[in-house]
């Protein structure tokens, strides 16, 4: 429910909102993990509760909604019979989440829209996340934002926008949010994680690079230790110790580490980033964590940097066909060591 870092989009929704002509469809766009689906989120609640501001006609400044209200407790519980959230699910074949949105939720969706009101106020679906629609879904979809129910709002979280279809992206009102300053990020990890020292929260939020939900995913999975290993291994290259490659996946591998493999791919293509980042003549993040910056300077001569950026993109797929098609993520780390062997040799 609290929000960090926002408050210009936050305005803009409010002020469209006191408006006679608010969007019905908006497309919250912007860095994974910095805050688009709370936003979103607070704003479904704000328009299910009815809307702001006072008895003198004073327009909100912001669209909270006290936590113990009815409206923000069936929202937080997912049982607002005028909140429909369309999300990946679950394949009951092959008994894993799907990789896409698909079209008989989306149609779900319309059939949402189809019923009345309960309170006969306002109808909210949020999509999570539009770029994860496939084709079919997303041209279902679009046939919902181009005939709009009465009192229906949809809102669309986006991580890169530029992968949803452009007619649906067309017809939506744009909200772009930005990455974080690493002093927001670290007044998010000290509300989670009072107990995390000064440095450690500075460290975290330096790696997070602006999106507090990596910075939490970090701190929930020992990322600062993870990414000092990282790091070790890189040092190593181009050759790997073997047995230390293997006791790194394994603990990435096992039952219930699916978060720490996820911060792994984000650390890996991260470090990566920022070598590429710094071959292309970028300064390097501000007190970047110990040793980074020296591994970068020994890895970048070794390949020029149209190579860095295709093992960046190799590496990119690699991991989300490893979460997307549920592989054996211990095989999925080792094959990637492996990959970064062969490209530093």
């Amino acid at each position: 429910n609290t929000l960090i870092g926002h408050s210009t989009a936050e305005e803009a929704l409010a002020s469209a909102w006191d408006s006679d002509q608010m969007p019905h469809a908006w497309l919250i766009n912007g860095p994974e993990g910095i805050g688009k689906a709370t936003l979103a989120y607070r704003f479904a609640r704000f328009v299910l509760k009815g809307g702001g501001g006072d008895l003198f006609g004073e327009a909100p400044k912001d669209l909270a909604v006290a936590p113990d209200d009815p409206v923000s407790r069936m929202v937080a519980e997912g049982t607002h019979p005028d909140m429909f959230v369309l999300e990946r699910t679950v394949d009951e074949k092959k008994k894993r989440m799907r990789s896409e949105i698909i079209i008989e939720d989306a149609r779900r969706a319309s059939s949402f829209f189809a019923h009345t009101a309960s309170a006969g106020g306002w109808r909210v679906v949020i999509v999570d996340a539009a770029d994860e629609l496939n084709r079919n879904a997303a041209n279902a979809l679009l046939k919902l934002v181009e005939e709009p129910p009465s009192r229906g709002l949809v809102l669309l979280i986006a991580h890169r926008p530029g992968r949803v279809i452009t007619t649906l992206r067309s017809r939506c009102r744009q909200l772009r949010l930005r990455a974080l300053s690493d002093q927001q990020v670290t007044d998010v990890l000290t509300v989670h994680y009072p107990q995390i020292d000064d440095g450690e929260a500075a460290d975290l939020a330096r790696l997070a690079e602006g999106s507090p939900g990596r910075a939490l995913r970090l701190a929930s999975t020992d990322g600062l230790s993870m990414h000092s290993e990282l790091v070790q291994v890189f040092k190593g290259l181009p050759r790997l110790d073997v047995e230390a490659q293997h006791r790194f996946a394994d603990r990435i591998g096992r039952k219930g580490a699916e978060d720490r493999y996820r911060v792994l791919g984000e650390l890996l293509t991260g470090l990566l980033a920022r070598l590429i980042q710094t071959g292309a003549g970028h300064p390097p993040i501000a007190g970047a964590p110990a040793g980074e910056q020296q591994v970068i300077a020994q890895l970048l001569p070794l390949r020029s940097l149209d190579q860095w950026v295709g093992l960046w993109e190799n590496v990119t797929v690699a991991l989300a066909k490893g979460q997307g098609f549920n592989l054996d993520r211990k095989q999925v780390v080792l094959n990637l060591f492996s990959t970064l062997q062969g490209a530093t040799r």
